[in-house]
């Protein structure tokens, strides 16, 4: 093979592997983080990542831009942790309730408006329950 056809097919390869990473950049970047890895902590680790969900990426840049002492990352992390514990009884008390509105809704037979009536009312009580602990004092809408 000449130079010059090793030297074309280093630039098809080459052309070919930076668009695969641009069309990959977008769904790369809805990944999830690598567990463990460098700077995600985990059990026992010293990162004060560890325990938050992939939700809350902003917090988490605020938190660490404060350069908080490791007393205040303890404080911080009992926080997040506690408010993390409250709102998952609420979110799978909000997914039952929205598991037995689509039962109802899919249920054969007739439908009506006061059939849903109850599962609605619950399912309002619930999200107003969860903009509460997410939102304190900030009046309903």
């Amino acid at each position: 093979m000449t130079s010059r056809a090793r030297l074309a097919r280093a630039v098809v390869l080459v052309a070919g592997l930076v668009l695969f990473a641009a069309a990959a950049r977008p769904v790369l970047a809805q990944a999830p983080p690598p567990p463990g890895g460098p700077g995600y902590g985990g059990p026992g680790g010293g990162s004060l990542r560890w325990g938050m969900g992939r939700d809350d990426g902003e917090l988490w840049l605020m938190i660490r831009a404060a350069n908080l002492s490791p007393e205040q990352q303890t404080k911080v992390r009992a926080i997040l942790m506690s408010h993390r514990a409250a709102t998952r009884a609420l979110i799978g008390q909000l997914r039952q309730a929205q598991q037995e509105l689509g039962a109802k809704l899919l249920a054969p037979g007739p439908l009506q408006a006061a059939d849903l009536k109850p599962q609605l009312t619950r399912l309002k009580q619930l999200r107003e329950e969860m903009r509460q602990l997410v939102q304190p004092g900030r009046p309903s809408p």
